[in-house]
């Protein structure tokens, strides 16, 4: 489905990430860690909802870029028309999967946070954890709305910082995330539906070591965030 919506709202997550929400069409639907394709005046890109479906509006947020699209992205304002088609994408929960773990690097956060802000919503009883890797600490996407869920559903978070200035005070790691620290923290994660998503670079590397940790993990779900090569 393609149509046109409205931005009726903008707001600057950290001084690098901005979300837009749009007016959204009483027939359109999608599940929560879908995407859609956002369409500017030189083309388009595909972008994860950063809001649960429950919302009456459809949130999309990008860290921003030189590149072309970022630039009018950070550029739109309220009453701004954008076309949008879709939704799209398997990077979704199914009931069946009670216990997760989630492993987010920067900016893929997005369609966790659409899980995890569905999950608030509705009052869900899943077990959620999630592992979430970024560069700084001053620019961390939904990091207060993150400590706010934690508090009302069955939500821990275990922070990773590459450069930490100590004002995260419940910071897990200063360094890297990496899969052989979140092995030594969750070890029944191999029982969990993993749910991983990032920069291109962040996601294969993690793949990787789990291919070389020598364990087996059946339900491992995917989405790379293209285009960036760090959090």
């Amino acid at each position: 489905m393609k149509w046109i919506s409205r931005v009726v709202c903008t707001i600057n997550r950290t001084s690098s990430v901005k979300s837009i929400r749009t007016d959204k069409p009483h027939d359109v639907y999608f599940k929560p860690g879908q995407f859609f394709k956002v369409f500017s005046s030189k083309g388009f890109r595909y972008l994860s909802v950063s809001c649960s479906p429950s919302q009456k509006y459809l949130e999309f947020t990008k860290r921003v870029t030189q590149s072309d699209f970022s630039m009018w992205f950070n550029e739109l304002k309220t009453e701004d028309e954008i076309v949008i088609e879709g939704p799209y994408g398997r990077f979704t929960l199914e009931n069946d999967e009670q216990k997760i773990a989630f492993i987010a690097g920067g900016i893929g956060i997005t369609p966790i946070f659409s899980m995890l802000e569905d999950a608030r919503i509705n009052g869900e009883r899943r077990d959620y954890i999630l592992f979430y890797g970024n560069k700084r600490s001053d620019d961390i996407p939904f990091y207060a709305e993150l400590c706010d869920f934690s508090s009302l559903i069955s939500l821990k978070i275990f922070l990773f910082i590459e450069e930490n200035d100590g004002t995260i005070k419940d910071l897990y790691h200063c360094g890297r995330l990496d899969f052989e620290k979140i092995r030594v923290v969750l070890p029944d994660i191999n029982k969990r539906a993993i749910l991983l998503c990032g920069p291109e670079k962040m996601v294969e590397t993690i793949l990787q070591e789990i291919n070389n940790s020598g364990a087996v993990y059946k339900n491992i779900k995917t989405e790379k965030i293209l285009g960036y090569t760090g959090g």
